[in-house]
């Protein structure tokens, strides 16, 4: 009995850790270890997004916030189309900025000439004095 309760707790706490965040510590060489810790934007900052009226005016916007350290951030918006016969999106109009802070926001208007289904990918180069790491979403899909 004593041995199972053992087993049991064992169990337990061997899934508590798994679940929690808690990593393994694992060996790693300090170059490896540096790299690892370059992150200079929240992944929950960067966004893009797509709206699309009856008319065909589609609205681009995209967003990528980096950390305060951030000097420079260059970010680029293309708006998309799915091509069927070539199983791949294709771009149909891409735009930039590049702005000296650490929070920059591009919102386009285009007008589409033709229907189908679209979507906005968003890419972002965050630089700082540390190195530059590059971020990138998709918005939802839109049909015209």
């Amino acid at each position: 009995m004593r041995n199972r309760l053992r087993k049991l707790e064992c169990s337990l706490l061997v899934l508590t850790l798994m679940f929690s965040g808690i990593a393994f510590i694992r060996p790693v060489n300090a170059r490896q270890a540096e790299k690892d810790d370059i992150h200079y934007v929240e992944a929950d900052k960067v966004r893009a997004i797509l709206s699309i009226n009856a008319g065909g005016d589609a609205t681009v916007y995209g967003k990528v916030k980096g950390d305060i350290i951030a000097q420079r951030i260059v970010v680029m918006a293309s708006l998309q189309k799915y091509s069927n016969s070539q199983r791949t999106w294709l771009d149909v109009k891409s735009w930039s900025l590049e702005q000296k802070t650490h929070t920059v926001t591009i919102s386009k208007k285009y007008k589409l000439t033709s229907k189908g289904t679209y979507r906005v990918k968003v890419t972002g180069m965050v630089y700082t004095s540390k190195g530059s790491e590059n971020v990138s979403a998709v918005s939802v899909v839109k049909s015209y």
